[in-house]
């Protein structure tokens, strides 16, 4: 019986192994679809401003967003202040860098006829994912980050939807979401 027991525990070690291949590392935003999306954001500021709504460009904003204590409402007010200008302005955005989610681009504002500079800002934001592009989500300074730890066994069958819904999870996330898993035999 003993030596039955010992096989048994020896089989299971070996067949015990994780049947899921894991990649922990963070996914790495394609940075095309990042310029992509900025340069439709580019075109629809740059067609769209000055103008009394800006609800098209507000689209660009993900309705949570918050950038150095700047809320959606905030952003949809500067770019509605332009109206108010009653001048005829200029308006170019310039993708400066990119990091992960992470960008800084650049707002001029110029006169096109005495070439007086409104405004030369430069604007750091993180990027959101959604399900065909991105948004603006701000730099929300209170993120929090969230680890789970995943117990279950090889028998489980419910363990690959487990599996995917935390994969989900962390590509949604990205650093902010971190998973552990143990696969008992």
């Amino acid at each position: 019986m003993k030596k039955f027991l010992i096989i048994i525990s020896l089989i299971l070690i070996l067949f015990a192994c994780d049947r899921f291949e894991h990649n922990l590392e963070p996914t790495s935003n394609n940075e095309n679809y990042i310029i992509d999306f900025f340069t439709t954001f580019t075109n629809s500021v740059e067609t769209i401003l000055p103008a009394e709504d800006v609800s098209s460009i507000m689209e660009y904003f993900h309705d949570d967003y918050s950038n150095n204590g700047l809320m959606k409402a905030d952003v949809e007010n500067f770019y509605e202040s332009f109206y108010a200008v009653n001048s005829l302005l200029n308006f170019e955005t310039t993708l400066i860098d990119t990091n992960g989610l992470e960008i800084e681009w650049q707002l001029l504002v110029t006169d096109p006829d005495s070439e007086t500079t409104f405004m030369d800002t430069l604007i750091t934001d993180v990027l959101i994912e959604t399900e065909d592009s991105f948004q603006f989500y701000g730099n929300q300074a209170d993120m929090r980050n969230v680890i789970v730890e995943l117990f279950t066994g090889q028998w489980c069958s419910n363990c690959p939807s487990a599996e995917d819904a935390l994969h989900n999870l962390r590509a949604l996330y990205g650093s902010r979401f971190s998973y552990v898993e143990y696969h008992v035999g």
